[in-house]
């Protein structure tokens, strides 16, 4: 088993209609717990500014999709503000595998100044978890990650992650 550090790592929740946040959530009674844990897709894209559908290969449904850019290295300098991003089209190609949960070792998964990204994600019932530092220990490994969110007011949580690499 290894912990996935993180900085500031933020489990972004669904946002029901109506537009409820993480405060109005019971996460007793109103989260599907398989959000937060699932088989690790882990994706190398080092390198990658724009990410598209085809960056992220093969797609499978129930998987938690980790996008590692090796950003996190990056962390507490300027350039960490200015990430590789996913488009529009990667992240409806995301909803459209069945893919419910989105991981990145960003600031977020969108470019700078929009929210795209996370609307389609989060308005298809996904969650977004962000900023994940040594995703890089997972590439060429099975793992299964697990996120713990804490129950906050806000719109979204520090989690502790944790991959259990087989």
């Amino acid at each position: 088993m290894s912990a996935l550090t993180y900085k500031r790592c933020w489990w972004r929740p669904p946002k029901p209609p109506g537009g409820a946040t993480l405060a109005d959530l019971d996460l007793d009674l109103d989260l599907d717990l398989e959000l937060f844990r699932g088989e690790a897709a882990v994706v190398d894209l080092r390198g990658s500014r724009e990410i598209g559908p085809a960056d992220l290969g093969e797609l499978r449904p129930g998987v938690v999709l980790v996008v590692c850019t090796g950003w996190s290295a990056r962390f507490g300098t300027p350039e960490y503000l200015e990430p590789p991003w996913l488009t529009d089209d990667a992240a409806r190609a995301v909803v459209d595998a069945g893919i419910r949960a989105l991981a990145v070792d960003t600031l977020s998964p969108d470019p700078r100044g929009s929210l795209a990204v996370h609307e389609i994600v989060l308005g298809a019932g996904g969650v977004i978890v962000e900023n994940l530092r040594g995703v890089e220990r997972l590439l060429g490994h099975r793992a299964t990650l697990a996120f713990h969110p804490l129950a906050l007011a806000g719109d979204g949580s520090p989690v502790r992650a944790v991959a259990e690499i087989a």
